[in-house]
């Protein structure tokens, strides 16, 4: 029974030395993994290397001498699975580069001292999760956790750009310092590009030529746009562009599934290009005719309120203006005093300004300049607001309003009448008392 006991304790000494003679000594310390797609940094998910399915990947195994052959077996949960197919189980080796044939790329393997590159992938089928990748030089072995992920492919854009140019001005205007922002939300790289519906050969965007660039994964790209005006003819007008962001996933392993699975995306944007004045409200009227007037104002109470609003394109235009809670003063135009309404004749070479004054003689009060335009017998109305402040402490008086010339002739003319009415008067008394 003794004899027995020794033999057994001698082959279970064997085993152990066997076992340590068949793993690589000191486990992660003696080898080196790094898994990550072309161009792009590695990453970690649940503190192991993230393989994303249906990508290439450069997966590099460095061990602490030169083996002749290095193999891996991948395969899903921690046991190699009995039945396998591309769901579950994968084998490359990198003596003749070879392995699960449409998922290995001999082209782009190599060695290099003690690091052997596979470039190499998993089907876009492939079950996520916790994946064991079993690492065999020569003789030795060991086993590496890595987390696979479905592919996913998403980005964002930012909300559209304004650009805004004064009217007949040769400038290229950006958008600076606002920009278009790509962010890259899935774990695929894409090739981004972008293409606008018009006005292509003034339109430009910052670090993005026609043949794109790469949108990295979890990374995002900051772009400006500009627009080109280069003549001083561009009268005042909103130019609508829009703008179509085409988003590509690239290092696809070219198998039908993977493409099938893996689809590139668009996303569109709007361009807007003012040209007028700034702080102004454009309104088109039709017929290439444009009218710009400010919304809303602030003034002081008994505060007068200059107002210059400007009519640009071909076409006769009738001109009135009305007020609400306010007093108009007068109306000019090319320097002269107006009766209204009248007529301008207006032109797509030039602005015609017109100047309106108000005062504002009620106090806390949101008061009206109401502008009315019409043109072919049709009617627009615009409306500027101006919010009125409170009178001064102490001040009850109603403001004096600002006397027109007109009004002064009728004061006078009433004084004449009583002064004349008083003479004649004095007069038939006296002879009346003769």
């Amino acid at each position: 029974m003794k004899k027995v006991w020794i033999i057994l304790g001698i082959l279970i000494m064997q085993s152990v030395v066997m076992l340590s003679a068949n793993s690589i000594d000191d486990g992660a310390k003696s080898v080196e993994i790094d898994i990550r797609i072309p161009d792009e940094s590695p990453r970690q998910a649940f503190d192991r290397p993230v393989l994303v399915a249906g990508v290439w990947h450069y997966v590099n195994i460095t061990l602490e001498q030169s083996y002749s052959n290095v193999s891996i077996a991948a395969w899903k949960g921690g046991s190699a699975p009995i039945e396998r197919d591309y769901t579950n189980y994968y084998e490359w080796w990198s003596d003749g580069w070879g392995g699960n044939e449409s998922y290995i790329d001999p082209s782009k393997c190599e060695k290099n001292g003690n690091t052997c590159s596979f470039y190499i992938g998993l089907d876009s089928r492939a079950y996520s999760g916790n994946w064991t990748f079993n690492i065999t030089a020569g003789s030795k072995y060991i086993n590496k956790e890595v987390f696979v992920e479905t592919p996913v492919s998403g980005f964002g854009i930012s909300s559209g750009i304004d650009l805004k140019v004064e009217p007949f001005t040769a400038e290229t205007v950006s958008s600076t310092p606002n920009y278009l922002r790509i962010r890259n939300n899935g774990n695929l790289p894409l090739q981004v590009q972008v293409r606008y519906d018009r006005y292509v050969e003034r339109i430009a965007t910052s670090n993005l030529p026609p043949d794109g660039i790469v949108a990295h994964v979890m990374g995002e790209t900051k772009h400006y746009v500009s627009f080109n005006i280069d003549t001083d003819d561009w009268p005042p007008q909103i130019i609508d562009i829009t703008g179509t962001i085409n988003a590509t996933p690239i290092y696809i392993i070219p198998i039908p599934a993977s493409i099938a699975l893996i689809q590139a995306f668009e996303q569109s944007f709007p361009v807007t290009v003012f040209i007028g004045h700034s702080g102004y409200r454009l309104a088109e009227m039709g017929a290439g005719v444009t009218f710009q007037y400010k919304n809303v104002l602030i003034a002081s109470w008994n505060e007068k309120v200059n107002l210059t609003v400007y009519l640009c394109g071909e076409g006769e235009i009738n001109f009135n203006v009305g007020c609400e809670n306010l007093t108009l003063l007068n109306v000019t135009y090319e320097n002269a005093e107006k009766t209204l309404p009248f007529n301008i004749i207006s032109t797509n070479k030039s602005e015609k300004v017109v100047r309106v004054c108000v005062q504002a003689t009620k106090p806390n009060v949101w008061g009206v300049v109401r502008y009315t335009l019409t043109m072919n017998e049709t009617s627009y109305t615009y409306y500027t607001a101006i919010e009125v402040g409170s009178k001064p402490a102490g001040v009850d008086e109603t403001p004096e309003e600002e006397t027109s010339p007109l009004g002064i002739w009728a004061v006078l003319a009433v004084i004449g009448v009583v002064v004349l009415y008083m003479v004649v008067t004095h007069i038939m008394r006296r002879r009346k008392g003769k």
